[in-house]
């Protein structure tokens, strides 16, 4: 596992009026807890600021929220679609950026990606950032990602890495990973022993593409990690595959790369291609599950 992976922060920007929807950049320190077991321990300290992207939607009450993490792409617009739908829903987001902290550009990340391990303190830093907050509901909140977003949010889904961060801090409901590699989290991959009998240990679902470069096993691997707990976990977790869907349908900017990850690490090509249709879908799919998972009290 080796190879795995409270201030509010400077706004950037004046508050919206009451009752508004709002939308401003902010930043917040990453969470670091003392005694991490060494696969959790980040190869660097991390930056002492976060940045990211903070949407609050209309009205005055408490919201559920939820943490969006890019792809090794870095913050490209992706997130910024679903956020904009989840605050139209009612539902508060906050987009981490984890690469420009780091030094890593665009266009950057596949070849400069941190470990799971080196970002998970942006991730919880996020939650607590979020949970100061006074419109966010701390015991309301969601995690999802696309790609290397995604594989963290099934992290964040393991009992090894809420065991790791501590349980006195927030915790998440809801886990949402879109087209994840999750044959690093399958049988033999590098972070397989944290996908147990207690995963998921919230509630979860996966949106796969069945042409995905990375897996290339039409959904199977990502079916298989939401059937690796016992019935309790199992009922958890649901996963949708996409017909047709290569990795990065829901991107504005398609082009192919090349990728040591793809082919579950061998290596090659990987089609990062627009589909429309499966891109409302997904969308639609994102706003009702964090509506099921996360407004209900």
């Amino acid at each position: 596992m080796r190879s795995l992976f409270l201030a509010l922060g400077l706004v950037a920007s004046l508050a919206a009026p009451a009752g508004a929807q709002d939308s401003r950049s902010v930043t917040f320190p990453p969470y670091l807890p003392a005694n991490l077991p060494q696969w959790a321990q980040p190869r660097a300290a991390p930056p002492s600021q976060i940045p990211g992207t903070l949407r609050l939607p209309a009205g005055t009450g408490r919201v559920a929220a939820v943490i969006i993490l890019h792809g090794s792409g870095g913050v490209d617009g992706r997130g910024e679609a679903y956020a904009r739908a989840l605050q139209q829903a009612g539902i508060a987001s906050l987009e981490v950026d984890m690469f420009r902290p780091r030094g890593i550009g665009a266009g950057q990340g596949v070849a400069n990606r941190p470990r799971s391990a080196d970002v998970l303190p942006d991730v919880y830093g996020a939650a607590r950032f979020l949970a100061a907050d006074p419109r966010v509901d701390p015991g309301r909140l969601g995690v999802m990602g696309m790609s290397y977003g995604g594989g963290l949010s099934i992290l964040v889904a393991t009992d090894g890495v809420r065991r790791a961060y501590g349980t006195g801090g927030p915790d998440f409901r809801a886990a949402l990973p879109i087209y994840p590699a999750c044959w690093a989290y399958d049988a033999g991959g590098p972070a397989a022993a944290l996908v147990n009998q207690a995963f998921p240990r919230m509630r979860m679902l996966i949106l796969a593409g069945a042409d995905d470069d990375y897996d290339a096993d039409g959904g199977a691997s990502c079916r298989k990690i939401a059937a690796a707990g016992n019935a309790q976990a199992q009922a958890r977790a649901q996963v949708q595959v996409f017909p047709g869907a290569t990795h990065g349908w829901d991107t504005q900017r398609p082009a192919n790369y090349r990728d040591p990850a793809a082919a579950r690490g061998a290596g090659g090509m990987v089609r990062f291609q627009r589909n429309a249709a499966v891109a409302q879908d997904g969308t639609q799919r994102v706003v009702a599950f964090f509506q099921a998972a996360l407004t209900a009290r």
